[in-house]
């Protein structure tokens, strides 16, 4: 009986307490960068009258959230087939470790959590490339000179 109460705990462990601090530590780390931001902009703004506020907040944007914003539709699209093809692949492989090489029966569990992210990863990939594929498509059709 112990045996099956450690799994269940470890089980709810990595399923449910592992993603939720997961989420509440990198919101709270957005939340602490915007209150640091905001901190900094209205020292600048308040002790000179000259500065521009707008470009002072662009100076303080995060790199990597520029990066972020300069994809484009097609790139983001790129981005969501590749980490579909890892997770996916990831998931299918810890799911056969178990029943080829007798692993621990949490590799399963695990395995099929990557796989179905994964595959939510490339079920974005499909729909959305309709969809870009028609903005392509109206973009070109916009950009065409008129004779």
């Amino acid at each position: 009986m112990d045996g099956n109460i450690s799994e269940v705990l470890i089980t709810l462990l990595v399923c449910v307490i592992l993603p939720v601090g997961i989420v509440f530590i990198i919101n709270y780390r957005k939340i602490n960068k915007d209150n640091q931001r905001a901190k900094i902009l209205t020292k600048m703004i308040e002790s000179a009258n000259d500065i521009d506020g707008e470009k002072l907040a662009g100076l303080l944007e995060d790199e990597k959230e520029k990066k972020q914003a300069l994809k484009t539709p097609e790139e983001q699209r790129i981005s969501r087939l590749l980490k579909g093809c890892i997770f996916t692949l990831i998931g299918l492989g810890l799911s056969l470790l178990v029943f080829f090489a007798e692993a621990h029966k949490n590799l399963l569990v695990i395995g099929s959590i990557s796989a179905a992210i994964g595959i939510s990863f490339l079920i974005v990939y499909f729909v959305t490339g309709k969809s870009v594929k028609r903005e392509s498509a109206l973009s070109d059709y916009d950009n065409t000179p008129e004779a």
